[in-house]
């Protein structure tokens, strides 16, 4: 508790040491808004980093916390929190892709669709990358209905071996969308183990099977864009 205590807390000063021209002080705009660090700043980020090594966690390992803190914290509906774990994390690992999923989710939320959509490509893009970034940028490009865009996505994915229970779903919403039900139906299908019994994403894959599998129930309206985001 107490080393989790360090990695979350530890860089207040870096957070509240300036204001950038923006509607957001620097903790809540992504990689801190890009501001030109001071000494002062720049030796706190050197003060936490090193703190984070005496932890006996790596820096990889530190920011992949802080992404599932962070990503917990957003589901909960605290962006403003939120977004500090995730620029937590970039300080220690800016080639982590989980960082700029977090990234992504936050200026969702803000409705900053384009500089969103920069974060979903850019953590797409990086070697670390992991099935939660596909799935992510899936979802945003769901809710937008830019249906042959989020099939692309899922189906890159795919091809990438990155899918999960996540990528499934909303692969499945957007063949749905499409019209493309048994598609829909398969990847439902896939996705449902994926979920567990009863919760609240199992019932809307069970669903989609429902309105997309022949044998199961009947075709109609359009999917729901309330599912719950990928969790880390």
């Amino acid at each position: 508790m107490r080393l989790l205590h360090f990695i979350v807390f530890g860089c207040l000063a870096i957070a509240g040491s300036s204001i950038a021209q923006s509607a957001y002080p620097p903790n809540q705009l992504p990689m801190y808004g890009g501001i030109e660090k001071t000494p002062e700043m720049k030796a706190a980020d050197e003060a936490y980093i090193a703190g984070v090594a005496k932890t006996g966690l790596t820096r990889q390992q530190a920011a992949i916390e802080l992404v599932k803190r962070g990503m917990k914290t957003l589901n909960d509906g605290d962006a403003a929190v939120a977004i500090q774990r995730f620029n937590q994390a970039w300080l220690l690992d800016p080639n982590y892709s989980g960082v700029y999923v977090g990234f992504g989710e936050v200026l969702s939320d803000r409705k900053n669709d384009d500089e969103a959509e920069t974060m979903f490509k850019r953590a797409i893009e990086l070697p670390s990358v992991a099935a939660d970034a596909y799935a992510s940028y899936a979802m945003f490009l769901n809710k937008q209905k830019r249906t042959p865009e989020a099939i692309g996505i899922v189906e890159q994915a795919v091809a990438q071996k990155k899918q999960d229970q996540f990528v499934y779903l909303q692969g499945a919403m957007a063949y749905w969308r499409a019209g493309d039900e048994p598609t829909a139906c398969d990847w439902a299908g896939r996705a449902l183990p994926g979920f567990q019994r009863g919760s609240r994403t199992a019932m809307l894959v069970e669903e989609v099977r429902r309105r997309t599998c022949k044998q199961i129930g009947a075709t109609t309206p359009t999917p729901s864009q309330a599912e719950p985001r990928p969790q880390r």
